[in-house]
Protein backbone atom coordinates (compact mmCIF):
# COMPACT_ATOMS: atom_id res chain seq x y z
CA UNK A 1 0.00 0.00 0.00
CA UNK A 2 1.89 3.25 -1.19
CA UNK A 3 -0.74 5.95 0.87
CA UNK A 4 -0.26 7.17 4.29
CA UNK A 5 -2.19 5.73 7.17
CA UNK A 6 -3.55 7.58 10.08
CA UNK A 7 -3.52 4.90 13.08
CA UNK A 8 -4.13 5.34 16.62
CA UNK A 9 -1.96 3.55 18.17
CA UNK A 10 -3.67 2.74 22.01
CA UNK A 11 -2.53 -0.02 24.86
CA UNK A 12 -0.64 0.09 28.15
CA UNK A 13 2.76 2.34 28.01
CA UNK A 14 5.65 0.52 27.44
CA UNK A 15 8.15 -0.74 25.01
CA UNK A 16 5.66 -3.44 22.70
CA UNK A 17 3.56 0.09 21.97
CA UNK A 18 6.73 2.20 20.93
CA UNK A 19 8.09 -0.29 18.96
CA UNK A 20 5.02 -0.55 16.97
CA UNK A 21 4.72 2.76 16.58
CA UNK A 22 8.25 2.96 15.58
CA UNK A 23 7.61 0.90 13.21
CA UNK A 24 4.57 2.54 11.41
CA UNK A 25 6.37 5.64 11.31
CA UNK A 26 9.20 3.69 9.42
CA UNK A 27 6.47 2.34 6.81
CA UNK A 28 5.53 6.25 6.60
CA UNK A 29 2.20 6.29 8.60
CA UNK A 30 1.54 8.81 10.63
CA UNK A 31 0.76 7.95 14.46
CA UNK A 32 -2.05 9.17 16.55
CA UNK A 33 -2.74 8.47 20.87
CA UNK A 34 -5.20 9.07 23.06
CA UNK A 35 -3.49 9.64 25.66
CA UNK A 36 -2.51 13.10 27.22
CA UNK A 37 0.62 14.01 27.68
CA UNK A 38 -0.63 15.05 31.13
CA UNK A 39 -0.77 11.97 31.73
CA UNK A 40 -3.71 11.73 34.54
CA UNK A 41 -6.41 9.52 32.08
CA UNK A 42 -6.51 7.78 29.27
CA UNK A 43 -8.23 9.85 27.35
CA UNK A 44 -7.47 13.60 25.83
CA UNK A 45 -11.25 14.81 26.00
CA UNK A 46 -11.76 13.29 29.48
CA UNK A 47 -8.97 14.88 30.32
CA UNK A 48 -9.91 18.37 29.37
CA UNK A 49 -8.35 18.57 25.41
CA UNK A 50 -11.02 18.75 23.36
CA UNK A 51 -9.07 17.27 20.42
CA UNK A 52 -9.81 13.52 19.99
CA UNK A 53 -7.91 11.68 17.43
CA UNK A 54 -11.03 10.15 16.48
CA UNK A 55 -12.42 13.89 15.42
CA UNK A 56 -10.03 13.61 12.42
CA UNK A 57 -9.84 11.00 9.40
CA UNK A 58 -7.85 7.69 11.45
CA UNK A 59 -7.63 4.89 8.99
CA UNK A 60 -7.23 2.20 11.36
CA UNK A 61 -7.15 1.62 15.27
CA UNK A 62 -3.91 -1.01 16.25
CA UNK A 63 -4.45 -1.99 19.78
CA UNK A 64 -0.89 -2.98 21.10
CA UNK A 65 -1.03 -5.71 24.09
CA UNK A 66 2.29 -6.30 25.76
CA UNK A 67 0.15 -8.95 28.01
CA UNK A 68 -3.09 -11.12 27.93
CA UNK A 69 -6.27 -9.88 29.74
CA UNK A 70 -9.71 -10.91 29.14
CA UNK A 71 -10.92 -7.32 29.79
CA UNK A 72 -10.36 -3.62 28.00
CA UNK A 73 -8.17 -2.41 29.77
CA UNK A 74 -8.41 1.98 30.42
CA UNK A 75 -5.69 2.46 27.85
CA UNK A 76 -7.47 0.84 25.33
CA UNK A 77 -10.71 2.22 25.59
CA UNK A 78 -9.74 4.05 22.48
CA UNK A 79 -10.15 0.99 20.64
CA UNK A 80 -14.14 0.75 21.70
CA UNK A 81 -14.72 4.40 20.64
CA UNK A 82 -13.01 3.55 17.44
CA UNK A 83 -14.86 0.20 16.82
CA UNK A 84 -18.27 2.36 17.40
CA UNK A 85 -16.84 4.78 14.23
CA UNK A 86 -16.73 1.61 12.47
CA UNK A 87 -12.92 2.35 12.35
CA UNK A 88 -11.11 -1.26 11.57
CA UNK A 89 -9.21 -3.01 14.23
CA UNK A 90 -5.82 -4.47 14.70
CA UNK A 91 -4.65 -6.10 17.61
CA UNK A 92 -1.25 -7.08 18.28
CA UNK A 93 1.32 -8.59 20.74
CA UNK A 94 0.61 -10.46 23.57
CA UNK A 95 -3.12 -11.17 21.91
CA UNK A 96 -4.54 -14.44 23.83
CA UNK A 97 -7.64 -13.56 26.07
CA UNK A 98 -8.27 -10.47 24.39
CA UNK A 99 -11.97 -8.67 24.74
CA UNK A 100 -11.59 -7.91 21.06
CA UNK A 101 -10.98 -11.39 19.64
CA UNK A 102 -15.08 -11.49 17.53
CA UNK A 103 -14.35 -7.75 16.76
CA UNK A 104 -10.98 -7.32 15.29
CA UNK A 105 -10.14 -6.54 11.77
CA UNK A 106 -6.84 -8.64 12.17
CA UNK A 107 -5.11 -10.02 14.90
CA UNK A 108 -1.21 -9.95 14.77
CA UNK A 109 1.10 -11.78 17.16
CA UNK A 110 4.12 -10.33 18.72
CA UNK A 111 6.30 -10.70 15.82
CA UNK A 112 4.34 -9.91 13.03
CA UNK A 113 4.67 -6.52 10.92
CA UNK A 114 2.20 -3.86 12.06
CA UNK A 115 2.55 -1.77 9.69
CA UNK A 116 1.55 -4.85 6.91
CA UNK A 117 -1.39 -5.48 9.30
CA UNK A 118 -2.99 -2.18 9.78
CA UNK A 119 -2.70 -1.38 5.56
CA UNK A 120 -4.60 -4.92 5.04
CA UNK A 121 -7.04 -4.21 7.67
CA UNK A 122 -6.96 -0.81 6.08
CA UNK A 123 -7.53 -1.92 2.15
CA UNK A 124 -10.33 -4.41 4.13
CA UNK A 125 -12.35 -1.29 4.58
CA UNK A 126 -11.88 0.88 1.40
CA UNK A 127 -15.21 2.51 2.54
CA UNK A 128 -13.73 4.37 5.39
Amino acid sequence: MNDSLKVLVVGKAGWSLDEAARQLEQAGHEIERCQPTSGRSACRRLDGDDACPLDGDIDVVLVVRSRPHPELLPAEAGAACGLQNRIPLVVAGRTFLNPFENAATAILGPHDDVAKGCEEAARSHPDR
